[in-house]
């Protein structure tokens, strides 16, 4: 005879807490909206994440979201997200308010993981699931000066791999991830897919406002050492030698912003370089169809989102040939790979790519059709489904 399934685990949604350093507004940007709209069909959402700003919020938008005040210190806030969410998660979990927990890296993991353990010392199943968006053991030590970095590294090793053994399922986002994470755990299971992209949007045909002569290289992202964008100064004022009319626009916000603004006036940039507030999708959006080409010269990566947007707007790519990057860019294809923090190949392939307008106009084709058939919203919802339905099974 069957057994009847524990009441309120049957066929109803899971009830998932995300816990991570992504920051929220209220409302939710068009992005975040689409996106958990799709992710609450598979399960009940609880995000306990921060807010854009030093005021703590608590709403419901798709998902329940508990937003922490945004402290100024890197270091404070991991810890007031550590604590919180040992305390906001046990009283869910002890509750019977959620039966997954996924915690956005090992990191965050750690508070998550004593949450699962101590449930299950009182009786209430939880499962883990921890996902790996990067190098977790090599990238902190790029983001910031550490004064101790072999002491900091070692702890950091240390609790990564305690949180990786008590996690039930684990979700990578490119093949480097997936293989950085087998090598630390094999028993587990490991699921691939992408973190979200809002494609449709990029996609989307552009209209005829666009000035394809305009020299404009585009970089996107977060301004810390670890990006790279020292080195794309530099290849930028080599650039400059052969294509005067060339400038670089920098869309993001960081602790390296101000020492990268003082490289441009260092290297005669000034005037060649613009600095720009992080902005909507659909912004966004509209500087990728302006530029040339996107560069990200990063140290490492777990993927490269930005790639994705830009070859989505049918633009050619340069990357570093570091992390999840190649997974996005086939060299000569859609874009080229080059050797990170190095400063001649990164300035020849983006020379080249002014300097051959058709080749470039074909490769954006190629990138744009690559997106097209490999990423959708609905890949991503499969994703989540796969890693629900595996918590499922260990319920």
């Amino acid at each position: 005879m069957r057994q009847c399934e524990p009441k309120g685990r049957g066929s109803r949604h899971l009830r998932v807490l995300f816990v991570g350093g992504t920051r929220y507004t209220q409302p939710l940007n068009p992005t975040h909206a689409r996106k958990f709209a799709e992710l609450v069909r598979l399960a009940d959402l609880r995000v306990l994440a921060f807010s854009a700003d030093s005021q703590p919020q608590r709403f419901a938008e798709h998902a329940d979201f508990f937003l922490l005040p945004l402290w100024p210190v890197a270091f404070l806030r991991h810890l007031e997200l550590i604590v919180a969410a040992l305390l906001i998660g046990l009283a869910m979990a002890l509750t019977g308010r959620i039966d997954v927990i996924v915690a956005q890296s090992p990191y965050e993991g750690l508070a998550a993981a004593l949450v699962c353990l101590i449930s299950r010392l009182l009786g209430r199943r939880v499962v883990l699931v921890t996902e790996i968006h990067g190098d977790w053991e090599g990238s902190p030590l790029l983001y910031r000066t550490v004064r101790v970095p072999r002491l900091y590294q070692g702890l950091l090793k240390c609790i990564s791999r305690w949180v990786l053994r008590h996690s039930d399922v684990l979700r990578a986002i490119s093949s480097f991830t997936a293989d950085k994470v087998r090598r630390s755990v094999f028993e587990k299971p490991i699921i691939v897919f992408p973190t979200y992209t809002d494609v449709e949007l990029f996609l989307t045909e552009p209209g005829d406002s666009i000035d394809p002569e305009e020299a404009m290289v585009l970089f996107v992202g977060a301004l810390v050492y670890l990006k790279g964008v020292h080195r794309l100064l530099e290849a930028i004022a080599e650039v400059r030698r052969q294509h005067l009319q060339t400038y670089l626009v920098i869309v993001g916000q960081g602790d390296y912003q101000g020492e990268l603004e003082r490289q441009a006036e260092s290297l005669g940039l000034t005037e060649a370089v613009e600095f720009v507030a992080p902005m909507s999708q659909v912004a966004l959006r509209d500087y990728m169809r302006r530029c040339c080409l996107l560069v990200l010269p990063s140290l490492s990566e777990g993927l490269g989102r930005v790639l994705i947007e830009a070859m989505a707007c049918g633009k050619p790519v340069v990357g570093t040939c570091v992390g999840g990057i190649p997974d996005l860019i086939q060299d000569g294809v859609n874009g080229y790979l080059v050797p990170p923090d190095e400063v001649a190949p990164l300035a020849d392939r983006i020379a080249y790519l002014l300097a051959h307008p058709d080749e470039t106009a074909e490769m954006g084709a190629r990138g744009r059709a690559f997106v097209a058939e490999t990423f959708s919203t609905e890949k991503y919802v499969a994703g989540y489904r796969q890693v629900f339905e595996a918590a499922r099974r260990l319920l």
